[in-house]
């Protein structure tokens, strides 16, 4: 009996798995409150959408559909005098009733035809059947635009961080670029500070090949141990300068490495959220 159970479950787990991928969007028959007591209506979820988008969804689809005006009256959306294709009557007014649950929202429909509200139970033309493809269309329709507007937000976040990511990029080059010229400078800072020696030694080089000498003028000796003194300044700080840049260099490696981690998650993220919209 146990066994028999156990299959009887996962029989009927399969069933209601394939009448979902079969009815994405499932309109329901409910009785529920709404400003004229206890009324037979139909309901259906919108995953993914919350109250102010379906709302504003709602809003432009059923004036668009209707040709009418939407009213807001207390917690309802009422549209009175309604016209609706495939729907005969003298007076058509509808009343829309929008609640978060979950992950989504629940719209609830109720519909007052010549005086009677619509049902299974007192339909006998095809209002009732109408009523729920409006319903199906609209929920596809404001779920479809709400996923679409989360992955447009998801890829403006990943845009931001692919920004961060050239920024970092960008840095990393100009930071070699400096070390190279910083590198540069020190080399011609020093070869200016050997021929301030040579002149403080009295030997001046004319060639590669030969070289004279000369005595210095005193006058002239502080001048030049001067210019020693401003060279080494300036080899000092530029090799300081060097090793700044070269100290950062492997801390911009780590945040590239960081931002290209989060780059991914994020492009999973977008891959997620595109998987929520219902085919």
């Amino acid at each position: 009996m146990k066994i028999i159970r156990l299959i009887f479950l996962f029989f009927l787990a399969f069933v209601n798995t394939l009448v979902f991928a079969q009815e994405p969007f499932v309109v329901e028959e409910i009785t529920g409150t709404m400003q004229k007591g206890s009324q037979p209506g139909l309901q259906v979820f919108i995953p993914e959408a919350g109250t102010s988008i379906v709302e504003s969804d709602w809003k432009k689809f059923i004036e668009k559909g209707t040709k009418s005006k939407l009213q807001r009256e207390g917690s309802e959306f009422v549209i009175r005098n309604a016209r609706i294709k495939k729907i005969n009557a003298d007076e058509l007014n509808l009343y829309a009733i929008i609640q978060q649950t979950g992950s989504g929202s629940i719209l609830r429909l109720y519909t007052e035809k010549d005086g009677v509200f619509v049902s299974s139970k007192n339909d006998v033309s095809t209002d009732n059947a109408v009523l729920r493809g409006l319903m199906i269309d609209f929920a596809s329709k404001s779920h479809g635009g709400a996923v679409d507007a989360e992955i447009k937000s998801e890829q403006k976040q990943l845009k931001k961080l692919e920004r961060d990511l050239r920024s970092l990029e960008n840095k990393q080059k100009k930071l070699e670029k400096q070390i190279r010229s910083y590198n540069e400078d020190v080399f011609s800072y020093k070869n200016d500070l050997e021929d301030n020696r040579r002149k403080q030694e009295g030997i001046i080089m004319s060639d590669q090949y030969s070289q004279s000498s000369q005595t210095i003028d005193p006058k002239d000796q502080k001048k030049i141990q001067s210019e020693a003194k401003k060279i080494q300044r300036k080899i000092n700080a530029t090799e300081k300068k060097v090793r700044k840049a070269e100290r950062e260099l492997p801390v911009n490696a780590q945040q590239q490495r960081k931002k290209r981690g989060e780059i991914e998650q994020q492009r999973d993220q977008i891959k997620n959220v595109r998987d929520k919209k219902v085919k």
